[in-house]
């Protein structure tokens, strides 16, 4: 594998698999059972020693985090853990994050931001690559069950996470953002906002629930020049990303 390029595996829910020229990244993987065709898992013993092993996970929910990731620590030795303010350690070393913390080690450069609900976000650099995950960072608006000022506080809150990253005006190659039909109508306006403040390369949804036809819709709503929507349709799906100069 080459700089400038990377192999992306949706692992179920908000877990990506990043494999790069000297490193794999792991984000939020939750769930170690492989689907009904055996997809959706990662094995490191099939990971080149050399390459470097980082898990991320955003925050303690049930659906990001299971402790079974630090069983991994028993196939590969050299793993670095990278995790939310809030998630438990296992007994192992950790880097803990909080909104603004950094965390730099010759391989990877990471910038946690905040979430809109518990944890935290990642902007990643690796191999001249910027990958932005988004955690539960989200418009979380329930408009059939919130009043409006719950409504309104939520886009405030949103907005002003959105502000606190452009700030540093990251130029994002690929993205990983919810888009969850749970929310009903307008549940893609975090999403559309995202991608229209910065311009991601490619945008991967997720947290969106069962079934990739749960959100069907997204792909069409949303068409934005310069962005390619990646359509995920099952576990264990692979995607080649090679950035342009």
């Amino acid at each position: 594998m080459q700089r400038d390029q990377a192999k992306i595996t949706y692992l179920d829910h908000s877990g990506f698999s990043v494999e790069t020229e000297t490193a794999l990244l792991i984000f939020d993987y939750y769930n170690p059972k492989p689907d009904e065709e055996g997809r959706g898992t990662v094995d490191l013993a099939e990971v080149p020693r050399e390459k470097k092993v980082y898990i991320f996970v955003s925050h303690a929910h049930s659906d990001h985090y299971n402790k079974f990731i630090y069983e991994l620590a028993g196939v590969r030795a050299n793993i670095q853990y990278i995790l939310g303010v809030g998630v438990p350690k296992g007994g192992r070393s950790a880097a803990i994050l909080k909104p603004q913390d950094e965390f730099e080690d010759g391989t990877v450069y990471v910038k946690a931001y905040g979430s809109t609900d518990e944890g935290v976000s990642f902007l990643v650099r690796v191999d001249g690559m910027n990958l932005f995950h988004a955690g539960d960072l989200n418009w979380w608006h329930w408009r059939s069950e919130s009043s409006l000022s719950e409504i309104n506080e939520a886009e405030e809150a949103f907005m002003h996470e959105i502000g606190l990253i452009a700030q540093d005006r990251p130029l994002i190659d690929v993205a990983f953002f919810p888009v969850d039909p749970r929310m009903g109508q307008f549940y893609e306006a975090g999403a559309e906002h995202f991608i229209t403040v910065f311009k991601p390369t490619l945008f991967f949804p997720m947290h969106f629930g069962g079934s990739i036809h749960n959100i069907a819709d997204f792909y069409r709503k949303v068409k934005m020049k310069r962005v390619k929507i990646m359509p995920i349709k099952h576990r264990g799906e692979t995607f080649l990303y090679m950035k342009q100069e």
